[in-house]
């Protein structure tokens, strides 16, 4: 199933990108998402998690995530995902599909919960992304449950690259449901703490970086 052509806003995070865009698809498949990811959490009883990395999701993260997202709501990230690639990097002969956006994973953050900072690597993946699912209606604090991208720099030191980060400034990315955010793999990015009893969703995913670098 093909997709529109996604409407996707890139902006400078220092000498790196980020993007965003909004699923104007039918909202039902971000909730029926939700709910999907809800069921299997509470069946399992919330195993394994802890405050700040909510570890549940990597049980879920091979078996249950792929199967519940909507053949168009998948298709319409893959689209976003080649669109970034595509104007961040043309001379990589990518694409993006079901099988390159691995692993796909879900986050089920509860009151207390929070991600420490991390990223997710170099070489392996050629992006990271995020879809915020469901936020809790009751939000009182506006720095709740935000996710945090730090921002990078890249400068030439003898002739290699040097990832730096700055950690005074850092870019607060407030969660929308049906709304994806778009990475490099090597930005560090954390979530605030959740405080509210109605849990934050989200689905993230790496983009396997099998390119061939040239022509197309």
């Amino acid at each position: 199933m093909k997709s529109n052509p996604p409407h996707l806003t890139v902006e400078p995070l220092t000498t790196v990108n980020f993007a965003y865009a909004e699923f104007k698809g039918d909202a039902k498949m971000v909730e029926n998402l939700g709910d999907a990811v809800l069921k299997e959490y509470e069946a399992a009883g919330a195993r394994g998690q802890g405050t700040n990395f909510p570890l549940f999701t990597h049980g879920y993260l091979h078996q249950k995530t792929r199967s519940k997202v909507a053949p168009e709501l998948l298709q319409w990230i893959q689209d976003c995902a080649q669109a970034f690639l595509e104007r961040q990097a043309p001379y990589l002969n990518i694409k993006v599909t079901a099988k390159t956006i691995h692993p796909l994973w879900a986050n089920v953050h509860t009151a207390g919960q929070y991600h420490a900072a991390h990223n997710h690597g170099m070489g392996e993946y050629v992006l990271s992304g995020v879809l915020f699912v469901r936020v809790p209606p009751d939000l009182k604090d506006e720095g709740e449950g935000l996710l945090i991208l730090e921002r990078t720099q890249l400068p030439s030191v003898e002739g290699r690259f040097d990832m730096v980060y700055r950690p005074g400034e850092k870019l607060p990315v407030k969660p929308m449901p049906g709304w994806l955010v778009l990475f490099p793999p090597f930005v560090r990015h954390y979530v605030t703490p959740h405080l509210s009893c109605h849990p934050r969703i989200s689905v993230a995913f790496n983009v396997l970086s099998s390119a061939i670098i040239g022509p197309k």
